[in-house]
């Protein structure tokens, strides 16, 4: 199956601020981990990433601080803010919910091709 980020579209947001509330992170790592995870079939590339964290900071859902790594090469690294955290917790239940209804939605052409 070809990778795509249009299986994410809507859903970004909230799996950033899920990587973000374990740890700060930057956007090599965070973008890593959602192609692992999403194993081939879910991915997002760095540029994309940038501008929806560019985005997140406008919002005040995250923040962005550099770290001097031990090459001496600053890097940018993303944080959860306390609004971020909110928004995450508000809205996680509704997000997985919709995701159990897509799937509802998703597979009424395999029941009916049961039925008939």
């Amino acid at each position: 199956m070809n990778a795509s980020s249009e299986f994410i579209r809507g859903y970004t947001e909230i799996i950033i601020l899920s990587i973000l509330y374990k740890k700060d992170d930057y956007i090599y790592n965070i973008s890593n981990t959602i192609n692992k995870i999403g194993d081939g079939y879910i991915t997002i590339t760095n540029p994309s990433l940038l501008i929806i964290l560019k985005k997140m900071c406008e919002e005040g859902k995250v923040s962005s601080f550099n770290v001097l790594n031990e090459k001496n090469v600053n890097r940018k690294f993303y944080k959860i803010t306390s609004f971020g955290k909110e928004f995450y917790k508000k809205n996680i239940n509704n997000y997985l919910k919709s995701l159990e209804k897509l799937k509802l939605l998703l597979t009424m052409g395999e029941k009916y091709d049961k039925e008939n």
